[in-house]
């Protein structure tokens, strides 16, 4: 099953790129939007809802510091799980976190939306990476 996946994902005959690595970028691209548009959002939308600079803060550096303490378990559980179940529960996990924050007022709720989308990053980045350098054996340097 792996061979055969691998073969589908490999760059085709004729010297293309495959199928596999422009998905990859465009999920590289959405990953930096969606965090960027996270980040940005989380901020306006606590100021609205009249919370304080300091409550601010908690709630901005809780994924970074959830991701920071994640990441090293993200790859023991891309090797358990695979890669891919990993992958789209990052991705749902990543989905969760922001109709949380996006439907919640609660400061509590926010906060557990940022922690949420800190390990769901945390978990998706070591997939996501390793599953790209074996997409193409020759130019691993550059789909990563």
């Amino acid at each position: 099953m792996i061979e055969r996946a691998r073969d589908e994902l490999e760059p085709d005959a004729s010297g293309g790129r495959g199928r596999a690595e422009p998905l990859i970028v465009a999920v590289a691209v959405l990953d930096g939007a969606q965090n960027f548009a996270m980040s940005l959002l989380a901020s306006l939308y606590m100021l609205s809802l009249g919370y304080s600079i300091a409550w601010l803060g908690v709630v901005v550096s809780a994924q970074g510091a959830f991701h920071f303490l994640l990441t090293f378990v993200g790859g023991t559980v891309s090797d358990r799980f695979g890669e891919r179940a990993v992958m789209a529960a990052g991705f749902a996990g990543r989905l969760g976190a922001a109709l949380l924050f996006a439907f919640s007022g609660a400061l509590w709720v926010l906060i557990a939306a940022q922690l949420l989308n800190g390990a769901s990053r945390a978990v998706h980045n070591p997939a996501s990476q390793s599953y790209a350098s074996r997409v193409s054996e020759t130019h691993r340097a550059r789909v990563i």
